[in-house]
C-alpha cells in the first residue's frame, strides 16, 4: 500500500483516542467487520469484510455506511491518489471496474468500465507515481496488462500490451520507483516473467533484462535502491539467493 495511505484497523470495534492529558478511547461502532481504509478530505474511510464502503469524522453518530451503490473487493487493493481512494468496486451492472471516492455518496463514481457491461475488469495492484495511478486490468480483449489513470474516463488508458494478444503480460507487477522510473514484473511473447521499466509512455516502457534465458522466466523477491541504481534479489533455482 502507498506509503502516504494513513491506515485505520479495527479488530473489535472501531475506536476514536483523544490525544489529551487524560486520554481517553471512545467506541465509534460496532461493526466488527471494520479493518483497513484512508484518510480522505479529513474523514476516515473504513472497509468492511463485508464489502463495504465507510466513512467516519471520529464520532458514533458520524459513522455510518457510505453508499450502497458499489461494494468494494478490498483483496483487490485501494490507493490514495488526487485525495480520492481509487478501488475495486462492484454493482450488479458494471461488474468489478475502477472507481473512486472523495468521501462522499455523491463522489463515490465510477471512473471507467474497462471491460464493458456486467464483465469485470478486476482492477487491482494500485500503485502512484508521478502523479499517474498504475494497475493491472483485463479489458476482455488484451488479456491483464499495464493501466494507468489521470483519475478520468478519458484518461484511463491501456500503457501497453506488453504479451500482445489475448495473453496476460502482467501477473504480480511488485512496483518499485526510483527516480523518473518506475520498474515492475512482466512478460511477454518472447520472455517469462522479467524486470521492466516505464517512464509512463507506452514507447518508454520496455524490457530492461531478459534475466532467466527462455520462457522460464525469473522469480523477484525484493527490491530496494542506492541512489540512482536500482538493486534486487533474485530466485535462482540452482543458487539459490543471489
Amino acid at each position: 500500500m502507498q506509503k502516504n495511505l494513513s491506515r485505520i484497523c479495527a479488530l473489535l470495534l472501531i475506536a476514536v483516542i483523544t490525544n489529551t492529558a487524560n486520554s481517553q478511547v471512545t467506541a465509534l461502532s460496532n461493526n466488527t467487520n471494520l479493518e483497513s481504509g484512508g484518510v480522505v478530505n479529513g474523514k476516515a474511510i473504513l472497509i468492511s469484510r463485508s464489502d463495504s464502503l465507510w466513512i467516519s469524522n471520529g464520532t458514533a453518530a458520524g459513522t455510518v455506511k457510505l453508499t450502497s451503490t458499489v461494494s468494494i473487493i478490498d483483496t483487490l487493493g485501494f490507493a490514495l491518489f488526487k485525495n480520492k481512494l481509487f478501488f475495486a468496486g462492484k454493482n450488479a451492472a458494471k461488474g468489478v471496474e475502477l472507481w473512486a471516492t472523495d468521501g462522499t455518496a455523491a463522489g463515490t463514481v465510477l471512473i471507467k468500465d474497462i471491460r464493458l457491461n456486467a464483465a469485470s475488469s478486476l482492477p487491482r495492484d494500485f500503485f502512484v507515481f508521478n502523479n499517474t495511478l498504475y494497475f493491472s486490468a483485463n479489458d476482455g480483449l488484451k488479456g491483464i496488462e499495464l493501466w494507468t489513470s489521470d483519475g478520468t474516463a478519458a484518461g484511463t488508458i491501456l500503457l501497453k500490451d506488453i504479451f500482445v494478444g489475448a495473453t496476460s503480460g502482467i501477473d504480480r507487477p511488485q512496483f518499485f520507483a526510483n527516480g523518473t522510473i518506475l520498474y515492475f514484473v512482466a512478460r511477454d511473447a518472447t520472455n517469462g516473467k522479467e524486470l521492466w521499466k516505464t517512464n509512463g509512455t507506452a514507447a518508454g516502457t520496455l524490457l530492461v533484462k531478459n534475466i532467466t534465458a527462455g520462457a522460464a522466466g525469473t522469480t523477484f523477491t525484493q527490491f530496494t535502491h542506492l541512489g540512482t541504481a536500482t538493486i534486487f534479489s533474485i530466485n535462482v533455482l540452482v543458487s539459490g539467493f543471489d
